[in-house]
């Protein structure tokens, strides 16, 4: 259902860029249908696999902390930070 029928379009700006050069500020990124426009290196570049400390590392840089890691029915997990 899209956000407009669910109430939510004046909670979601829909912003266009490319990811590997900057992102606009966010409270929420959604990533969906990614590697299937990239090549091989990029696709590697986006899935380099890192660790937890890793990842808190990145969020401190850019001003945020770990608030949660939310296991899911896949190989991924759900990280969450404010």
């Amino acid at each position: 259902m899209a956000a407009a029928q669910r109430g939510l379009a004046d909670r979601i700006d829909v912003v266009g860029g490319d990811f590997f050069q900057a992102v606009p500020p966010a409270d929420l990124y959604v990533l969906k249908m990614i590697l299937h426009d990239w090549d091989d290196d990029r696709c590697v570049q986006i899935l380099e696999e890192r660790s937890l400390a890793e990842y808190d590392a990145l969020l401190s840089a850019a001003g945020l902390q770990r608030t949660a890691v939310v296991p899911t029915r896949s190989a991924q997990s759900v990280v969450g930070a404010a």
